[in-house]
Formats: C-alpha cells, structure tokens, sequence
C-alpha cells in the first residue's frame, strides 16, 4: 500500500510541472474555484476521504491535467488551511507538499528565485507537519511497523531536504518545526488514522492470504526502467487496523515527539556537513 500511494503522488508531482506559472498569476485561486472539478471533488469528498480520494484526484488528473492546480488549490485548503480536527487527514499535506515541491521546480527553471524560494519553504512546512502528524498517528497503532514507514517514506524524500537546508538559513526552519509542533498540538483531539496505520507489514500480510488477491507487476514510478510488485485487493476486501488505548496513545505520543524532532536535527546537521 506504501508503495502504490507513493507512485500516486510521484504521478501528481509530475502532472503539476506544466502549470507553474498559472499557479504563480493572482487569479490562480478565483479560476480554480470556477474549474467545474472543484465542486466535483467537494462532492466526492463528502463520501471519499484519505488515500483513496488521492486515489481517485490521481486518476482524475491522469484523464485531464487542467485539473492539476484544481487539485492543488483543494489541497491546500484542507491541509494548511483545514481548521476542522474530524476532517484533518496528515496525507494531504504530503501531496499538497508534493505539488508544491513541483512548482518550485518550475520557478527555478524558468529563472524566478523568489517565487522559487517562497514555494519551497512553504513545501517544507507541509513536509514537517506530515511527517510530525502522520507519525504521532502512526504510534496509536496496534501495528507499529506503521511508523518504519512513515520514515521510510521521508527517507526517500531526503534531496529535497537537503536542498532545502541548503537554501534558507537555520532559523527558517526553527520556525517551520515550531508551527509543526504548534499544528501538531492544535488538533490532538483529531480521530485516528486507518491509512496511516495499514502502511504497517499487518496490512500486507492480511491483503496478500486475502482470497482472490491479484499479484501486479507495474512499473516503479520512483524508480524509472525498473518493475515492482503490487497486490491488487479482491473486490469488497475491507482491512481494520487496529488502535491501542487512548491513554497509551497519548503517552506513545510523547516519544514520537522527541523522536522526530531529534530526527529533524541531525537530518539538518547531515545535510549543511
């Protein structure tokens, strides 16, 4: 499952090269909003949330790439902007973060440092709030294993920090890992997240004995030329993940804490060496 969000939003990074610049006009939130996708996505939402709304905006994207600022827009404003603790959900500041990324490649290439810079920084922001969310999610899993992936997954994304540490000064990012930790605190009472927790080995090896369960080579977005194998669930195949106690949640909480903020040191100190 790791693996197939992750191509998800490697195809989403991707798709959102070809309008870096409509994003940095100041109609980019009005046109947007107007996109009939906007309201489509608003309406699924209602009945679809998590990984496989990505799933499905992935796939939507895929089929029309005006869609892609679409997406980004609606992103953005559930993630960074979501003020709501029962609808905030930590993998959408991963893709929003994702499209963002994109676009500060974009403005680099085509020779603005500033907008370059401001897009960047704010990716990196959304980077520190997912990874600080989606592992203190992560420790309110019965399966633990939750967690190795969730830093797996930050491992893989470790050149844009790099670059990142090697473009602002320290203290941008005390200030990002501040208002992580602040988002963090903010929506503690948020509820428990089941696509977080099936990132776990749990997950696979409950899919993979799944009757009916289909074997998949497909090509490895993250690593292009080479194949991986994916399982394709049967139909109506349903997976709960367990949760321990919110008493041991809370407390699981405060290890995870200091476990990624010690994290974000010495990636920053690996980096600038």
């Amino acid at each position: 499952m790791k693996k197939r969000l992750m191509g998800c939003l490697t195809a989403l990074f991707l798709l959102a090269a070809p309008y870096m610049a409509q994003a940095a006009t100041a109609d980019y939130e009005k046109s947007a909003k107007a996109h009939p996708f906007y309201q489509a996505i608003l309406d699924v939402s209602k009945t679809m949330s998590g990984k496989k709304l990505l799933e499905y905006l992935n796939a939507r994207m895929q089929e029309d790439a005006t869609r892609v600022p679409v997406v980004s827009l609606w992103l953005r404003d559930n993630s960074i902007n979501e003020d709501d603790g029962r609808r905030l959900q930590s993998l959408y500041f991963l893709s929003y973060a994702e499209t963002l990324t994109a676009m500060a490649d974009g403005e680099r290439e085509s020779g603005n440092p500033g907008a370059y810079r401001e897009l960047l920084e704010t990716a990196m922001l959304n980077f520190h709030i997912f990874e600080l969310m989606a592992t203190v999610d992560a420790a309110r899993c019965q399966d633990q294993t939750a967690g190795d992936a969730i830093q797996s997954m930050m491992n893989q994304r470790y050149d844009i920090f790099r670059t990142a540490y090697r473009t602002f000064p320290r203290p941008i990012f005390d200030t990002i890992e501040k208002t992580a930790l602040q988002h963090e605190e903010k929506f503690l009472g948020r509820s428990p997240n089941a696509d977080i927790c099936q990132m776990g080995k749990s997950y696979l090896i409950d899919l993979s004995k799944a009757p009916g369960v289909e074997k998949k080579t497909v090509d490895d977005p993250l690593q292009p030329g080479r194949k991986k194998m994916i399982l394709v669930p049967p139909a109506g195949y349903i997976y709960a993940p367990g949760f321990v106690s919110d008493k041991q949640w809370l407390a699981a909480r405060k290890n995870a804490l200091k476990e990624v903020t010690q994290e974000w040191a010495k990636r920053y100190k690996g980096a600038i060496q």
